[in-house]
């Protein structure tokens, strides 16, 4: 493994074992970029979750971030942005940040084509969380399903557009635009079964995302049907981006059952166990090569699932008048999603 290889994956190994183990079978140029891209994401999701002095100093980091996807800057502009963090940021996300300067450097060593792809969806991400930490601030938690889609929208959902179009650069051919809305789903299923994963230390942090499990877990349910359509689309014979998605989904169905006694029991410390992921893996990628045999594992896999939220169901919220006082979708999300997708995704247009 070369020296930059190592470095990207030493920094994945830290911050997310799961996305590091899987983005290993990404070929390159892929991988690479892959990995870059989490990583900045990573930093954004940083820059939120952190506890700021004030709400002014959190806004300010979000602005410097932006200021930096958009011209390179120099080892001092990166080391004084990073003097403004306050303490208590995890020693993996602060062994990050430490080296932010090198992952910027990357990012404007991409080619023209893949750092606009991805200046696109890091933008999209960073005006949705900056929206969110304000609505934080002023007292507005998430009180409902439409709310929990749109914060997931920018945190994961975007992540998915993002490697739709970036994979379509290398595979010539693969309409990715077709499966735009299959591509936020496979995102916000990823991103909620990290919600209920770690609603117990959520919870006491005072991040209070789950306003009503059962809902959350019926959702779960719906993306989860639009996730594997969108691996089901990916082109025959499926390559290592086919791989990458199809493991990251079927560990993430395949942990239900434990998420769900995690909660039961409230001990944080349950997890699927090794001999499960192993089985996942390897049916996984030998299922990979007939549509068939993953629709099977999916229905296997995804039975705890559908037992669990068959006889629940999801609120049926009123359109509500558009608020002169909140602040659209069309102002925070820039991309190819058009008013019909926004509405099939089940979005607050107006937050």
């Amino acid at each position: 493994m070369s020296e930059e290889k190592q470095r990207f994956q030493e920094h994945l190994d830290r911050v997310s074992r799961s996305f590091a183990f899987c983005i290993r079978e990404l070929s390159e140029p892929f991988r690479q970029e892959v990995s870059l891209a989490y990583l900045l994401f990573r930093i954004l999701d940083t820059i939120e979750d952190t506890q700021w002095e004030s709400l002014s100093k959190q806004r300010a980091a979000f602005r410097v971030f932006n200021d930096f996807l958009l011209r390179p800057p120099s080892a001092d502009q990166v080391s004084d942005w990073l003097d403004k963090f306050p303490a208590g940021v995890s020693k993996s996300d602060a062994f990050l940040l430490g080296d932010s300067a090198w992952v910027f450097e990357k990012y404007w060593g991409l080619s023209d084509e893949i750092r606009r792809v991805l200046e696109k969806h890091l933008q999209n991400a960073l005006r949705g969380m900056r929206h969110f930490v304000v609505r934080a601030k002023n007292g507005k938690e998430i009180s409902n399903l439409k709310e929990l889609n749109s914060y997931c929208f920018f945190v994961a959902g975007v992540i998915g557009e993002y490697l739709s179009e970036n994979y379509a650069v290398h595979v010539k051919g693969y309409d990715w635009q077709k499966h735009r809305r299959e591509s936020y789903h496979f995102g916000l299923f990823l991103q909620k079964i990290n919600i209920l994963k770690d609603q117990l230390g959520d919870q006491k942090e005072g991040r209070l995302f789950v306003y009503d499990r059962k809902e959350v877990l019926k959702s779960l349910s719906d993306h989860a049907e639009h996730a594997l359509k969108y691996i089901l689309s990916l082109p025959q014979p499926r390559d290592s981006y086919a791989l990458f998605c199809a493991w990251s989904f079927f560990l993430g169905l395949a942990s239900v059952p434990a998420i769900e006694k995690r909660w039961q029991s409230q001990d944080a410390s349950i997890k699927i166990s090794r001999a499960q992921t192993l089985e996942v893996l390897a049916r996984v990628k030998w299922s990979l090569r007939r549509d068939q045999s993953l629709k099977e594992l999916y229905a296997e896999k995804s039975l705890y699932l559908k037992d669990l939220t068959k006889d629940w169901s999801l609120s049926k919220e009123k359109k509500k008048t558009p608020s002169t006082e909140g602040v659209s979708m069309g102002q925070l999300y820039e991309g190819v999603l058009d008013s019909k997708d926004l509405e099939q995704l089940n979005l607050a247009l107006d937050l």
